[in-house]
């Protein structure tokens, strides 16, 4: 399989709950995408609402092709769309990411123009913009300067200061098709997504610079207690920062009930 110049790029989205984080994910990308492209869903058991919001996108043409899993399994979610997207390159993504504006020359437009020019590059993503980024107190999670040094700190070698490397991950990136030769045991169909996947030694990873950067909206999941996030924390994949989500969980729930005693007593 080839991609040319004529042939849309699949993006592959794996999502769960939280229909106003993915909705707005996807009328940013048809707002700014520009290079010819078809929205894959694949829906990892998300709740009839959620599913039919959904159905409902796809209706209005945000999407080409819904797959609903009967499973709620990180990164196995990704398969089935994955198996169908065309091409030698596919993009794919986690649902809370807002892809940048930048105009006719979009950002798909330019990560095409970056993986034919480096042609050692596997999987290049776009780089994720910081501003949002707060530690949360009593968790365990990076310092805002540890995700610098992780993912901006050094310019990969040959690529004239245009990409950072940068580990794989499911931030919206481009892959090429034959970028992996082992992967992690626990799921060893995965065929491109795996966090601790062994890619091939001729081929590098890293992410692009800004302007061509996103936002990542998951840096925002703990301030939203809204009970299609609190769903969505619950069960989201155990096998993830297990702890941080129960105590996270335990906090959203307790906001929530707080707002509730609030507006109960609240006098107009």
């Amino acid at each position: 399989m080839t991609n040319n110049k004529n042939q849309p790029i699949d993006i592959v989205i794996l999502s769960h709950e939280r229909s106003d984080i993915i909705k707005d994910m996807l009328i940013k990308i048809k707002e700014r995408t520009h290079y010819p492209h078809r929205i894959i869903v694949c829906d990892n058991k998300s709740s009839e609402p959620a599913r039919e919001n959904l159905r409902k996108l796809q209706e209005e043409g945000y999407i080409h092709k819904i797959i609903f899993n009967e499973f709620n399994e990180w990164p196995k979610g990704f398969n089935p769309g994955l198996k169908i997207a065309q091409g030698d390159l596919y993009c794919l993504s986690d649902p809370d990411i807002i892809v940048p504006d930048l105009g006719r020359n979009c950002w798909l437009t330019r990560l095409m123009a970056l993986m034919d020019k480096y042609k050692f590059i596997g999987k290049l993503g776009l780089h994720i913009n910081l501003n949002n980024y707060q530690e949360k107190p009593g968790y365990k999670t990076y310092s805002k300067a540890k995700c610098v040094k992780l993912f901006e700190s050094k310019f990969m070698e040959n690529t004239d200061c245009e990409i950072y490397e940068a580990p794989v991950d499911t931030a919206m990136a481009i892959y090429r098709r034959d970028l992996f030769s082992a992967y992690n045991g626990k799921y060893p169909e995965i065929p491109c997504v795996d966090h601790q996947a062994m890619y091939k030694s001729s081929y590098k990873c890293g992410r692009t610079v800004p302007p061509l950067s996103c936002i990542h909206r998951g840096f925002d999941e703990y301030k939203d207690f809204s009970e299609e996030n609190i769903r969505y924390i619950s069960s989201k994949n155990k096998a993830i920062d297990s702890k941080y989500y129960r105590r996270l969980l335990r906090t959203l729930k307790f906001r929530r009930l707080k707002e509730k005693i609030k507006i109960f007593f609240r006098t107009d």
